[in-house]
C-alpha cells in the first residue's frame, strides 16, 4: 500500500481520501464516467458534462446512450486543446437492446479508444 492510499503526507501535500472520480450520467442510465483527474480538474469538468446532459434531456426526450455521451466527452475535452482539463475519462455503459457493454477512455485532449475488453487510465 502506497503512504498516500494511507492517508499519510505524500511530499509536502496531503491527499484527501474522501473525493470520487465516478460521475453517473443519469438516474436510470446503464451509463457512467469514471474521471482520473486532480479533484478540482474531476470537480469542473464534471459541472460541464452535467449541464451538457441537461441540454441534452431537453432536447431530445431521452436518456443519452454510452456512445453518444462518449462523443459529448470527447468534444468537452477538444475545446480545452490548449488549456486542457487534466483528466483522463473511462466511460462504462450497457446497450439495453442488445445488452452489450461498451467500455471507452480518451486521453487529454479528447482521443477516443473503444475496446471490448479493458481500458487503463491514470499515472500511478
Amino acid at each position: 500500500m502506497r503512504p498516500s492510499a494511507a492517508g499519510l503526507v505524500n511530499g509536502p501535500w496531503s491527499e484527501a481520501t474522501d473525493t470520487t472520480s465516478a460521475l453517473p450520467v443519469n438516474g436510470s442510465s446503464p451509463c457512467s464516467s469514471f474521471l482520473m483527474a486532480p479533484a478540482t480538474n474531476v470537480q469542473i469538468a464534471a459541472q460541464h458534462l452535467k449541464f451538457q446532459l441537461n441540454l441534452y434531456a431537453l432536447k431530445e426526450s431521452r436518456q443519452i446512450k454510452s456512445f453518444t455521451f462518449t462523443s459529448t466527452v470527447a468534444n468537452l475535452l477538444h475545446e480545452k486543446w490548449f488549456g486542457p482539463y487534466y483528466t483522463e475519462p473511462v466511460i462504462a455503459g450497457l446497450d439495453l437492446k442488445i445488452l452489450k457493454p461498451f467500455i471507452s477512455s480518451l486521453d487529454l485532449i479528447g482521443c477516443l479508444m473503444v475496446t471490448d475488453d479493458f481500458v487503463v487510465s491514470g499515472t500511478r
